[in-house]
């Protein structure tokens, strides 16, 4: 299913966008060596992350969690809709349900300023070359 949506989806995405290279979440299933090689072949690398074990390591061995800026959004992202949860909760004076951390969640995706986002990948050079100073271990990012 993975390979099949990057085939009809992502590369076809990532052509008309002339990207050639994308930082994933660690989900095992985007680091398969079948969907890598694929997207290889088409001239994308998939970058091998930091975690979760992805079949394929970096060439110079350097794979630090530093790596990964959309777990910093996502981070940021679900302590905002966590303070949006607590205030509806508040508000209708009532025990959260699954329903309310949908939409505490939906909102704060929709509200959030993309100066967030774009703070993060503009830094990312940076990080990476801490990174590389470190030799794949921490850096104070």
């Amino acid at each position: 299913m993975v390979l099949e949506d990057f085939g009809d989806k992502i590369l076809d995405w990532c052509k008309d966008e002339g990207i050639l290279l994308l930082i994933m979440d660690n989900e095992s299933e985007f680091h398969t060596q079948m969907l890598v090689k694929f997207m290889q072949k088409h001239g994308v690398q998939i970058y091998p992350g930091s975690g979760k074990k992805p079949w394929h390591r970096a060439e110079d061995g350097y794979r630090s969690h530093d790596c990964m800026p959309e777990e910093t959004e996502f981070a940021e992202t679900h302590q905002e809709a966590q303070a949006d949860l607590e205030r509806r909760e508040e508000n209708r004076n009532q025990k959260r349900t699954m329903m309310m951390w949908k939409n505490a969640l939906d909102h704060t995706w929709r509200t959030r300023p993309i100066e967030a986002t774009r703070k993060i990948i503009d830094r990312q050079p940076k990080v990476m070359r801490a990174i590389i100073e470190a030799e794949g271990g921490r850096t104070p990012y």
